[in-house]
């Protein structure tokens, strides 16, 4: 605890590093503020966080802070705002994170460029305007120290307590928004590339396992929540009014009539809709081929 408080320090004692991501956040902040906008998931927001669709969907962090906050509440910019709070702790998170791999061999305002793109969110502005019950910013947070947890796990003589705090939190994050587990399959294959880098004579293989398991747990452990949110908050009526999105879900095509000849076509279709037509949107690009590189480069590293 103390090694990664040490970390932390490095960032929020930096006057330098602090000011400027504060001053990003008052941007990004005062943008949103200036160029209002209200989501398609704003308008029925009664029924998701006080009916509890919200929690069918198996967001159910987002559903237990209602009902303690009410922020399902008309407060005009106050949720976003308690959004770019949040959103700009997890930056500093992940800049320790970050900083825990690296060091000093990445200077201060290495870091802040990252924690500012990481604020501003150009990638996902479109569709995320730091609402707090879009579940992002905890989501992000969560996740990020999930993976403090998941890197501590390495050089810890008690691994087991570290990769259980890692899988709570990756479960903590799993319950904002299910595709939180995407983000933290690539911070895993982020940390599994830089130890490699760092010493290519270690074996990936326990790592490797760890974060199978891990994130297994966290599934494991959101399917059971899941459930026992429905039974306690009598939710069984709104079951068939979304789409749970769980692991048992999303594989019962498997077992439908022509499922084979069928496994070809989604596969183009996910091809050309998310890899195509996508790769005509810049961010979506850039992101496209760095994606490739590192491939690429961790096939390439491993092999050789």
């Amino acid at each position: 605890m103390k090694k990664w408080q040490a970390y932390l320090a490095v960032f929020y004692k930096n006057k330098a590093y602090m000011m400027l991501l504060a001053l990003v956040a008052c941007c990004s902040y005062g943008f949103l503020i200036t160029h209002s906008t209200v989501g398609i998931d704003d308008t029925p927001f009664a029924v998701y966080f006080e009916e509890g669709l919200v929690a069918i969907v198996g967001r159910w962090v987002l559903f237990l802070v209602n009902k303690v906050f009410h922020i399902a509440e008309y407060a005009p910019f106050l949720t976003d705002f308690a959004g770019v709070l949040i959103l700009s702790m997890a930056a500093v998170v992940w800049s320790a994170l970050f900083y825990s791999l690296f060091g000093e061999k990445i200077p201060w305002y290495g870091y802040l460029f990252f924690a500012g793109i990481f604020l501003s969110c150009p990638l996902i502005g479109e569709v995320y305007t730091y609402h707090l019950h879009n579940g992002i910013s905890i989501g992000y947070l969560c996740c990020g120290i999930s993976l403090c947890f998941f890197r501590e796990g390495w050089e810890a003589k008690v691994r087991l307590g570290c990769y259980a705090g890692s899988a709570v939190f990756l479960w903590a994050a799993l319950g904002c928004y299910e595709s939180f587990m995407v983000v933290w399959l690539l911070g895993i294959c982020f940390l599994l590339l830089a130890l490699q880098l760092a010493d290519g004579k270690r074996k990936l293989f326990l790592p490797m396992a760890a974060a199978g398991l891990t994130a297994m747990c966290g599934m494991l452990l959101r399917s059971l929540m899941i459930f026992a949110v429905i039974k306690a908050f009598h939710l069984e009526h709104l079951k068939g009014d979304a789409v749970q999105r769980s692991i048992a879900e999303m594989a019962s095509w498997m077992s439908e009539p022509g499922a084979k000849s069928e496994f070809a076509m989604v596969i183009k279709r996910i091809f050309v809709t998310y890899g195509v037509f996508a790769y005509a949107y810049y961010p979506i690009k850039v992101f496209l081929l760095a994606a490739v590189f590192l491939l690429c480069f961790g096939i390439w590293k491993s092999i050789g």
